[in-house]
């Protein structure tokens, strides 16, 4: 007669019993064994840092896009979701203190999938960088419409205003807006008058961020 975990032994009653017992099945309570285990509550090593809104996007576009191609947005790895339609970004001053450059580095991914994953497009660790006399602000995003975190390249987003951040790197707190470069020159074909506004402008608003 064999025993297995889970199945049913078949044979007399006492054979039965003692190979249920031979299944970890005792007869007795004394011959039961308790080996306590100690629990603690307290993170471990390997316990990621919580994640915290230091920035938030508004993703209510993207997040409408996602929806509609049957998918979602999915924070992870320091970002969250915070209402459906705003994202946020931790700040990440383990990696500001290792650089030592002045840049302003957030850690998180945020995925815009589609049904059945068949699109996962990331963007992932934003930072604020000074480049020359401009806040600017970049991400790795991925390099094609389901490469995920897989491959991907940092881009620059869009320029934040002066003030942003100090010399110290303390941020200060609010929302901003992030304005992308515009090309200067008319549109061909099109009224003097819209020509004239877009030769005039020299940057569009492609999106709102919140420090702190």
């Amino acid at each position: 007669m064999t025993c297995r975990v889970g199945a049913l032994c078949w044979g007399p009653s006492d054979a039965r019993d003692d190979a249920l017992r031979g299944c970890a099945r005792p007869r007795d309570a004394v011959e039961e064994i308790y080996v306590p285990l100690a629990f603690s509550e307290e993170s471990g090593p390997n316990t990621p840092p919580p994640s915290a809104p230091d920035l938030s996007v508004d993703a209510s576009v993207v997040a409408a896009a996602a929806d509609a191609a049957g998918g979602k947005l999915n924070a992870k790895d320091g970002a969250l979701d915070l209402d459906g339609d705003t994202v946020s970004f931790t700040r990440d001053t383990d990696a500001e203190d290792a650089a030592g450059d002045g840049t302003v580095r957030y850690r998180g991914a945020v995925h815009v999938t589609a049904r059945f994953s068949l699109v996962d497009v990331a963007v992932k660790d934003p930072r604020i960088e000074r480049r020359g006399d401009r806040n600017v602000l970049t991400a790795l995003v991925s390099t094609s419409y389901n490469a995920a975190t897989d491959t991907m390249r940092r881009v620059e987003i869009g320029q934040l205003p002066d003030g942003v951040v100090a010399a110290d790197g303390t941020v200060a707190p609010g929302w901003y807006p992030v304005t992308a470069g515009i090309d200067t020159v008319g549109i061909d074909g099109a009224p003097d008058a819209v020509s004239d506004a877009v030769s005039d402008a020299t940057s569009v608003t492609v999106g709102h961020i919140r420090l702190g």
